[in-house]
């Protein structure tokens, strides 16, 4: 026996759910396409100042001039879960789905230092986390440009997405972060970096869409559950070794130069079909790093 009364025992209790749970403001950063910022601030603002209003939360969708933007949102868990589903089928990708039975991807940001804590000792977080929410989980290994942010790939049901993004908010919510932090700013877009975001479209003048995932279309559903399953996509740093145009691929980060604005601003078509091979023999080609992103 602890001596307490069981009346202590209970409000400490409490406390701890509490603490743990929805009262506490949280911030969730969601990578967006440039395009679908339009959807959710709405004519005049419409839209944003609804969810403002309604949610009694802030969000904004600050403006940037590369194809990516950054949707903030900062809530309780529970609401930013609720104004993220509000949110989903407003996005130009799934506007002419009628019901909520559609698969979608939504991108999070998280300070590098996070990661670890989803991830698990030997992926045994991650898997869960896939497992229980059914969802499709890549953490992508290299930094947003000039940032401390990666990102968080996760694909499924709308509803389950975000199940899947709440916990992960819980989660990264008890953990302090590690070391400094440079939130990404999408002004200093680079598409030679392999962080998971969105690329140039190659013909926005016949309206097409500004940006697509840097892994191609509907990346997610290629994605290997776990060791198993079909192999993956080149990444797009294979890609640019095999296209003859680009010439070689841009050096890695802090190496001097950057592939110069050239390699920025030719549009990438999207990276080919696998050719056969398994799941190592995409990754050996890149860092030793992207095996183990393969795995978990």
């Amino acid at each position: 026996s602890t001596g307490k009364r069981p009346a202590e025992d209970m409000e400490e209790e409490q406390a701890f759910k509490r603490s743990r749970n929805t009262d506490e403001m949280v911030e969730l950063r969601i990578l967006l396409q440039s395009k679908n910022a339009g959807a959710v601030i709405g004519k005049g603002g419409k839209n944003i100042k609804a969810l403002r209003t309604d949610y009694n939360a802030s969000v904004s969708v600050p403006d940037s001039s590369g194809p990516e933007r950054i949707l903030s949102i900062s809530a309780d868990t529970e609401t930013i879960g609720e104004i993220l589903k509000k949110i989903i089928p407003t996005l130009e990708e799934y506007q002419h789905y009628k019901s909520s039975d559609f698969d979608c991807e939504l991108r999070l940001l998280i300070h590098q230092s996070l990661a670890g804590g989803i991830i698990g000792v030997k992926g045994a977080k991650i898997k869960e986390l896939r497992e229980n929410t059914q969802t499709t989980i890549k953490l992508f290994q290299e930094c947003c440009p000039h940032s401390t942010d990666r990102v968080v790939l996760i694909g499924g049901k709308p509803d389950r997405v975000v199940e899947c993004i709440k916990i992960i908010l819980d989660l990264i919510s008890e953990s302090p972060i590690k070391g400094r932090a440079q939130p990404y700013d999408p002004n200093f877009y680079d598409e030679t970096y392999d962080y998971g975001g969105f690329t140039m479209m190659f013909d926005e003048r016949r309206g097409r869409p500004v940006g697509f995932p840097m892994r191609g279309r509907g990346g997610f559903d290629r994605m290997p559950p776990g060791r198993g399953g079909r192999p993956m996509p080149p990444s797009r740093r294979d890609y640019d070794d095999m296209s003859p145009r680009r010439g070689p691929p841009p050096p890695p980060p802090g190496r001097g130069g950057r592939g110069g604005s050239r390699a920025r601003n030719l549009p990438l078509p999207p990276p080919p079909p696998p050719r056969g091979g398994d799941l190592m023999s995409y990754d050996r080609r890149g860092r030793p790093g992207d095996r183990y992103d393969g795995m978990v």
